[in-house]
């Protein structure tokens, strides 16, 4: 028998670069679900993590954040709903259209986690529940390794732009492959 810490000890944990790349893989496709999994009973899903997310390994959050328009408080946590009711949704979009996050409600406001790769540009949308309403949010982020956008210290309080149109359904700027 040799020597040494035992096989558990945390300088004996090695992982080959191949497995940390499968591993940030299958965690970029389990988000789709995992915000899924966050959504009010009652309410329908406006925005949808793409499952196209396989290129971008950086993450970032955000949390807690709430919105303003016209800079008043609007929409989830200061409009009477609550974490557990609300239909509102922050949502991170892409350069390239496609949702890289989709937020969950707390008690504080919004957490958003998302996807992206360094350096690329990231804006936000926001859906208010209550009036069946998108908007852009005056907020734009270059995606940095790890970020932390927020505290609950300093909650981030995000205003809201000019209502649009939807696009809650642009999934991915390209197609996969049917098997």
């Amino acid at each position: 028998s040799r020597g040494g810490p035992p096989a558990t000890s945390p300088s004996h944990v090695a992982m080959p670069a191949s497995s940390a790349r499968v591993l940030l893989l299958v965690s970029a496709s389990l988000l789709a679900a995992v915000n899924a999994m966050h959504q009010n009973p009652g309410c329908k899903p406006h925005f949808h993590t793409s499952e196209d997310l396989d290129d971008h390994v950086d993450t970032a959050t955000m949390v807690p954040a709430s919105v303003t328009l016209d800079g008043a408080a609007f929409g989830f946590p200061s409009d009477g709903t609550t974490e557990k009711n609300t239909c509102d949704e922050l949502a991170a979009v892409g350069a390239d259209g496609v949702i890289r996050g989709v937020s969950s409600p707390i008690e504080q406001g919004f957490a958003l986690g998302f996807i992206a790769t360094i350096g690329e540009p990231v804006h936000f949308k926001y859906w208010n529940g209550k009036t069946k309403q998108e908007y852009e949010v005056e907020y734009d982020f270059k995606m940095s390794k790890n970020a932390q956008l927020g505290s609950f210290g300093k909650p981030l309080v995000l205003n809201l732009g000019k209502a649009v149109a939807s696009t809650k359904r642009k999934k991915s700027a390209t197609k996969k492959e049917e098997l």
